[in-house]
């Protein structure tokens, strides 16, 4: 009777084995289904932030395009502005009002300020 009750301990044993394995295994498909599901979130997310990734340098472009062209308009004005003024300094006399008023300009220019040059 020994061998039977051993093997009768040895099928319990097996059997409490079995259930704990098919419980593990319950407890992994459904982990598997919860990081599956995970991913699919995070492939979205993903997907969305390539999109916005997009419109923002779509953005960034047009705005360093319009910089662009501003500068281009803002050193033709420059250009012209030199030029009127170079032709008005060989052209006037340098009275103490047109000096104080180039210095004016040049400051304005610059970003500084003399205020009584």
């Amino acid at each position: 009777m020994d061998e039977i009750k051993e093997a009768q301990e040895t099928g319990n044993d097996l059997a409490e084995k079995h259930t704990a394995l098919v419980n593990d295994l319950s407890e992994l498909k459904t982990s598997n289904e919860q990081l599956r599901g995970e991913v699919a979130d995070m492939e979205v997310e993903l997907k969305k932030a390539g999109e916005a990734r997009k419109a923002e340098n779509m953005l960034y472009q047009n705005s360093v395009s319009d910089e662009r062209a501003t500068v281009a308009v803002l050193n033709m004005a420059l250009g012209k502005l030199k030029s009127f003024y170079n032709f008005a300094q060989v052209d006037q006399p340098k009275t103490a009002e047109y000096q104080k008023l180039r210095w004016r300009w040049r400051d304005a220019a610059s970003g500084q300020d003399h205020h009584g040059c």
